[in-house]
């Protein structure tokens, strides 16, 4: 299940998202890993190289899905800055939250939001910045379908970010209909994410949509 930051704040990264417990009978993804070369790393000096993560590429790469978790966790962050100021969840925020979570996730999403409210949120910084989410390996991608393994940085939105999770899985897929283009420019929402604090390595996602 996917961890939601201002929950993770009140049980130092052991997040109401986080699984505790790995897929035993699980086995690693078999899918083939398509990892970026060191030349698709975009370069300061030349817009050229400058990846859009709103196009996708003809071939997916690191650099590219990195790219593309920086935009839906900076919406995701938004999110969470305008529950601690609101106290509540607004219209806007759902709106926020339909953009960069596909079904069944949104709902969930939605349920986390909610149950934060009540929170002890004093590891909250004031404001919290943005997860930073930057992945390890893609395990399978087309332009349907992404899943990735990954790790992701707190230390914007946790004053103590806690014990980082062993293992991290995110499936992106293409967005629906609902998802408002104005605050997400990008093709992908997610559709999938689980974090586990001891390794754990979990079937290809995408062989499931």
């Amino acid at each position: 299940m996917r961890r939601w930051p201002l929950v993770a704040a009140a049980a130092a990264l052991c997040l109401a998202g986080c699984s505790t417990t790995s897929h035993p009978s699980a086995s690693p993804a078999t899918s083939a890993a398509v990892n970026a070369p060191s030349s698709a790393t975009p370069s300061s000096t030349a817009p050229s190289s400058v990846i859009n993560p709103d196009v996708i590429p003809p071939v997916i790469t690191i650099p590219y899905v990195d790219a593309v978790f920086k935009v839906l966790e900076h919406i995701d962050g938004n999110v969470s800055r305008s529950l601690l100021l609101a106290g509540r969840l607004t219209q806007t925020d759902l709106t926020d939250l339909r953009a960069i979570y596909g079904n069944p996730l949104y709902a969930q999403e939605v349920k986390i939001a909610q149950q934060s409210i009540g929170e002890n949120l004093s590891n909250v910084r004031r404001p919290p910045g943005d997860v930073v989410v930057k992945v390890l390996k893609i395990l399978s991608a087309s332009s349907d379908c992404i899943f990735v393994s990954t790790r992701s940085d707190y230390s914007s939105v946790l004053i103590n970010p806690g014990q980082t999770p062993a293992s991290s899985y995110f499936g992106l897929d293409q967005k629906t209909s609902q998802a408002e283009p104005s605050i997400n420019p990008t093709p992908w929402s997610i559709f999938f994410n689980e974090v586990f604090m001891k390794p754990a390595a979990i079937p290809d996602q995408c062989t499931k949509q």
